[in-house]
């Protein structure tokens, strides 16, 4: 068993892939609390408003767990060696691919009044496979560019401030959350 976790990739590396996979999934998160929020206005009082905020950061915050849970899995079957240079760009990189291609599926319900075909099962095993062959090719790119994993490491750098405003909104929305729940109103 130490030897399976001593494959995984450092807590450095695995946080600073958590930092920036917490920007794309946040900012979505907000975009669309933000869409619904003129028919919050004229519904809800302000905390409630506040409250259903809270619990949108976090779910993205628990989004943001699982996938970086799930982009560590592969780190096991890189070398050390490899995992130092190429685990964190091509691991964002992915994550930041999986975001976008879950994207259509918050408007899945205006897709299917558009053409029934996306209910078939087909097509979601079709979307799938076309996400593990795009994340492969992005993959393999970035595995083969040191110019590349350069670029996408210097982007991850200046993302993290963002990340950290995100995730102190994720932290105060635990609180907010917590202070809902627990008799604060």
């Amino acid at each position: 068993m130490t030897r399976l976790f001593s494959r995984l990739p450092s807590k450095k590396q695995a946080f600073r892939i958590f930092l920036a996979i917490l920007v794309p999934i946040n900012f979505w998160s907000v975009i669309f609390f933000f869409r619904e929020l003129p028919a919050y206005i004229l519904r809800l009082t302000t905390w409630d408003i506040l409250g259903i905020f809270s619990y949108t950061q976090f779910i993205a915050l628990l989004d943001s767990l699982l996938l970086l849970l799930i982009l560590l899995i592969p780190g096991l079957l890189f070398s050390p060696s490899l995992r130092e240079a190429r685990f964190v760009p091509i691991a964002s990189t992915v994550g930041y691919l999986a975001v976008v291609w879950v994207i259509p599926f918050h408007y899945l319900d205006r897709l299917t009044e558009w053409s029934p075909l996306f209910l078939q099962p087909w097509v979601a095993w079709a979307w799938v496979s076309l996400f593990i062959l795009v994340s492969g090719f992005t993959a393999w790119r970035i595995h083969a560019s040191s110019r590349l994993r350069n670029g996408i490491l210097s982007f991850i750098e200046r993302v993290t401030p963002l990340s950290w405003i995100y995730l102190s909104s994720n932290m105060v929305s635990v609180l907010i959350i917590l202070a809902r729940n627990f008799g604060l109103r």
